[in-house]
C-alpha cells in the first residue's frame, strides 16, 4: 500500500519544475532536455501533482518517453509524487500567465471529445468536479493510421468497435510492443465515437492515469465521486494495462469498474504489451476478463509499413523533394516501431532547424547515432529458422518433423522449446511464430512458452539444457 509522503511539496510551479530539470541534467543529454522537456510549461502543482503544458508534438513525446524518469525526479526532489500533462495550443500556451498556483485554478475534467480546457474558477468557488481520464489526441484518427500487414486486422477491428460500440467485439484487447499503433488506435476510437456519436459518454486514460486518479481520490476522499465518473461512461478505453500489476486496491477497484460497465452494456477497449496468458503478474480473474472478448495482436511494422510511414510525414513536414528523400533512410535505421520512428523523424528536422544543416545522410546519420546508440551495439537478434535448426541439430531432427504435424513426445517437447525460444529471442509475434511452425492457432505457442517455462523453473536439467540453446544463438 503506497504511504502518504512526508514532506510538504512546494506549490510554485516554476520552482518545482527548475528544480527537477537542474536534477536531470547529466540523466539525459543536453539534446533531449533542450529540444523536448525545457519548452514545457509548468502550470501546477498541487495536491501532489506536477502538471506541464505544451504543444501536442511535445507532451506526447515527454509523456511517452520520460513520464517515469520525470515522476522519479520530482520525487526524489520532494516536489511532486505524480506528473501530469496538458496539450495546448501555442496561442493557449502564450495566453497562461507565467505562473499558476494549485489555490488560483485547478483544471476541468477533459472533454470526451478533445483537449483539456482550464477553468478560471478562484479560490471561493465551490470544488470543481472530481478530474478523471486523459484528453483525447485529435491526430489519431483512423485516417491518420498507417494500415499495413503488421496491424491490419486490430485496424479493422477497432474501426468495428468504433461504428457499433458494445455491438461487435466487448471487451477489445490490442496487444503488442511499443510503437505498434496500440495507443493510436484507442484514440481513433474515441474520436470516431465522440463525432458520429456525440451522445455518448467517452472515458480515456492510460492504466498510469487510473491508478493516479484512483490514489488521488482516495486522498480527497473522494473515492464515490471517481466511480460515479467512471461508472456512467459508454466506452472506456484503457491503455497499458498491464502497469496495473502489483497494485491490489487500484486491480481490484478496476475489475468492479470493469464488470459494472460490463453489466450495463458499455465497450471496453484495452492494450496491453502481451496476451492476456503472457501478463502473469496480473490477478488471474482480470486476465480471464480480459481474454473474455477478441484478443488482437498487433506486429512491430514492417519495411514496407515504415516506409509508407515516413513518406506520409516528410510529406507534411519537408517541401524540397531532395530531403525527402533523404529522410526516407530512417526506415530502414529506425525499425523499432511507429512511435520511436515518429521521434527520430521529428528529431532530424529539428537538428535541421536548430543547426541550419543541410538534411542529407550525414545528418540522418548523426541522429541516428546520437538518439539511439544501443542500435550500434545490440546483437543481431536469432531468427525463427536459426533457432528451428539449433533445436534441430540439439536433438537430432530434421526440419520438417519439427514443424510437421506429429504429436509424439520425442518431437513434441523440442517443437515447444524452439517455439519459447522464438517468443524469448525474437520479436515475432505468436501468430508469426505460431506460422513459422505450421499452426494456424498461436495459442500452441502460448502454451508452449507456458510448459517449457514450468519444466525450467521445476527441473534443472531442463534449465540446462534451454541455457545451452540460448548461448549457441549468441
Amino acid at each position: 500500500m503506497l504511504e502518504p509522503p512526508t514532506h510538504q511539496p512546494s506549490t510554485d510551479p516554476q520552482a518545482a519544475w527548475r528544480l527537477v530539470l537542474d536534477r536531470l541534467r547529466g540523466r539525459v543529454d543536453e539534446t533531449t532536455l533542450e529540444l523536448w522537456l525545457q519548452p514545457l510549461r509548468p502550470l501546477d502543482c498541487s495536491g501532489g501533482t506536477l502538471l506541464l503544458a505544451g504543444e501536442s508534438h511535445l507532451v506526447r513525446w515527454a509523456r511517452d518517453r520520460c513520464t517515469p524518469l520525470l515522476t522519479e525526479v520530482a520525487q526524489a526532489a520532494g516536489v511532486a509524487e505524480a506528473i501530469a500533462w496538458i496539450e495546448a495550443s501555442a496561442a493557449e500556451l502564450a495566453a497562461e500567465p507565467p505562473t499558476r498556483h494549485g489555490h488560483d485554478r485547478a483544471p476541468h475534467p477533459p472533454y470526451a471529445g478533445g483537449l483539456d480546457r482550464r477553468s478560471t474558477e478562484s479560490v471561493d468557488a465551490p470544488p470543481p468536479e472530481l478530474q478523471v481520464g486523459d484528453p483525447i489526441d485529435e491526430t489519431l484518427t483512423f485516417e491518420s493510421f498507417v494500415i499495413g500487414h503488421s496491424n491490419r486486422l486490430a485496424h479493422g477491428a477497432a474501426l468495428q468497435v468504433a461504428e457499433l460500440p458494445a455491438s461487435t467485439f466487448n471487451p477489445l484487447l490490442l496487444c503488442g510492443p511499443p510503437g505498434t499503433g496500440k495507443t493510436h488506435l484507442l484514440h481513433a476510437i474515441a474520436n470516431y465515437v465522440a463525432t458520429t456519436a456525440p451522445h455518448l459518454h467517452v472515458h480515456l486514460c492510460t492504466s498510469e492515469r487510473f491508478v493516479s486518479d484512483f490514489l488521488g481520490a482516495l486522498r480527497a476522499r473522494r473515492i464515490g465521486d471517481f466511480k460515479d465518473a467512471l461508472r456512467g461512461v459508454d466506452v472506456l478505453l484503457v491503455d497499458d494495462i498491464q502497469f496495473l500489476a502489483g497494485k491490489d486496491k487500484t486491480e481490484e477497484e478496476f475489475f468492479h469498474t470493469f464488470n459494472a460497465l460490463e453489466r450495463a452494456g458499455a465497450q471496453l477497449v484495452l492494450t496491453s504489451d502481451q496476451p492476456p496468458g503472457m501478463l502473469g503478474e496480473l490477478s488471474e480473474r482480470l486476465r480471464a476478463r480480459f481474454a473474455s472478448g477478441l484478443v488482437v495482436e498487433l506486429d512491430r511494422p514492417d519495411d514496407a509499413l515504415r516506409r509508407i510511414y515516413v513518406a506520409r510525414r516528410a510529406m507534411e513536414e519537408l517541401d524540397a523533394p531532395s530531403e525527402r528523400a533523404q529522410l526516407s533512410h530512417l526506415a530502414d535505421k529506425v525499425t523499432d516501431g511507429i512511435r520511436t520512428l515518429e521521434g527520430a523523424i521529428l528529431s532530424t528536422i529539428a537538428y535541421r532547424t536548430l543547426t541550419g544543416r543541410e538534411l542529407d545522410q550525414a545528418l540522418v546519420d548523426d541522429v541516428v547515432r546520437r538518439l539511439y546508440p544501443q542500435k550500434h551495439r545490440a546483437p543481431e537478434r536469432p531468427t525463427i529458422r536459426r533457432i528451428q535448426d539449433a533445436v534441430c541439430a540439439e536433438f537430432d531432427l530434421d526440419h520438417d518433423a519439427l514443424v510437421g504435424s506429429s504429436r509424439a513426445a520425442a518431437i513434441t517437447w523440442p517443437r515447444q522449446i524452439a517455439m519459447y525460444l522464438a517468443r524469448q529471442h525474437t520479436e515475432a509475434s505468436l501468430p508469426t511464430i505460431a506460422r513459422a511452425f505450421n499452426r494456424r492457432d498461436h495459442t500452441t505457442v502460448m502454451h508452449a512458452v507456458s510448459r517449457v517455462t514450468e519444466q525450467i523453473d521445476r527441473d534443472p536439467s531442463v534449465h540446462s539444457q534451454v541455457s545451452g540453446l540460448v548461448d549457441k544463438l549468441r
